[in-house]
């Protein structure tokens, strides 16, 4: 606990150090950004405390409610995302309200870790996961990918494949799935000219 308010309390100093000339040039005010997110910070704080005290395990018996909320919200977030022009945001009422990217990893997290518990002994059998674990979690990246936000899906996707690598599934599961994900991003990119540019700069 310590540790984390400690770096959360050295970004909030970097953060003002950073946009406090902006901040006072577009709001007039120097604390504007700071207190924005100094007031999120003890809001977070005080979330994570909470949690903290719950027994992480009830939470596998919301997995598919949370699975089916972050869908919601990811697709929110292509009607609802303000003068963004990517979908990543929740904009409501003129305010930016959330990730909506965050809320899928978590949800998509909890998700397998509820179904490689429930589901141990199909580990092995690629075709139970291809047609009952692949729909779900092919849904929340694409999801997340055409926001667009490419970085995001690939971070997901490698902590839900660590996951089901740590599980033990079935090595041609996760091959067939690494290389599927590979030819999307792939085909992703070269339809999107500005992340083609970054990748050719690269």
């Amino acid at each position: 606990m310590g540790a984390i308010l400690l770096l959360s309390g050295f970004g909030i100093v970097m953060m003002y150090s950073a946009s406090s000339i902006y901040a006072m040039n577009e709001y007039d005010d120097y604390l504007y950004f700071f207190l924005r997110q100094t007031r999120w910070l003890i809001i977070g704080t005080v979330l994570m405390f909470l949690i903290g005290q719950m027994n992480y395990r009830h939470l596998k018996e919301l997995a598919y409610v949370l699975i089916f909320f972050s869908w919601i919200f990811l697709i929110m977030g292509y009607f609802f995302k303000g003068n963004n022009p990517a979908s990543r945001w929740l904009v409501l009422g003129g305010r930016s309200w959330m990730t909506t990217s965050d809320f899928a990893r978590v949800s998509l997290i909890i998700f397998t870790a509820y179904f490689v518990e429930k589901n141990k002994k199909y580990l092995k059998d690629w075709k139970f996961l291809l047609f009952r674990f692949t729909p779900i979690l092919g849904i929340s990246l694409v999801l997340i990918l055409f926001q667009p936000d490419t970085s995001t899906t690939m971070i997901i996707a490698a902590i839900i494949m660590v996951m089901l690598f740590i599980a033990g599934t079935d090595w041609r599961y996760l091959t067939g799935l690494s290389i599927a994900g590979v030819i999307a991003l792939i085909l992703k990119i070269m339809n999107t000219p500005h992340a083609m540019d970054r990748f050719l700069n690269w």
